[in-house]
């Protein structure tokens, strides 16, 4: 799966200055690939973890699936979306230097045809030195190298 936002800093975690913005959920893609077909079907898969390196256990309530078929030839062409949310429950659980994986597998009349390799992203959604993460209605601001500071918030 491709990860539809930009992954910041060194280290390349997704983030409060991630792009675009996270809070509404993370959000995924599966690129048009020849060896799709129509009615294909298609379940995503997200899971965190509380360290940055995908080690077990997984984080129970950061898990994730969705399911979705290829019913068109529109879906075909343009692939299919997933967005892993609600924000607070599913993403915010690996705030401080966790990780999370996603991956795919592709059933076909109900036979298992293909699965993808996972994709892994470490995740840090702290503001450094506050212990406080980032929060839909923060107003943010990111340096060249994607460190956020909180400058305000919407919801105050």
């Amino acid at each position: 799966p491709v990860l539809n936002h930009t992954l910041v800093g060194p280290a390349g975690y997704l983030g409060c200055c991630s792009k675009p913005e996270i809070f509404e959920g993370v959000e995924w893609s599966l690129v048009p690939d020849d060896r799709f077909e129509l009615n294909d079907v298609v379940t995503f898969f997200w899971e965190g973890f509380l360290v940055n390196n995908w080690e077990p256990p997984v984080i129970e309530e950061s898990r994730y699936d969705d399911t979705q078929a290829f019913n068109t030839t529109a879906d075909l062409m343009n692939g299919l979306h997933f967005r892993v949310a609600p924000y607070e429950e599913k993403v915010v659980p690996m705030r401080n230097f966790g990780s999370a994986r996603a991956w795919y597998q592709v059933r076909r009349g109900g036979a298992l045809v293909g699965e993808s390799l996972p994709r892994r992203i470490r995740v840090d959604l702290l503001f450094p030195g506050s212990g406080r993460y980032c929060q839909l209605g923060d107003v943010i601001s990111c340096s060249n190298d994607g460190v956020a500071t909180i400058i305000g918030s919407k919801s105050n």
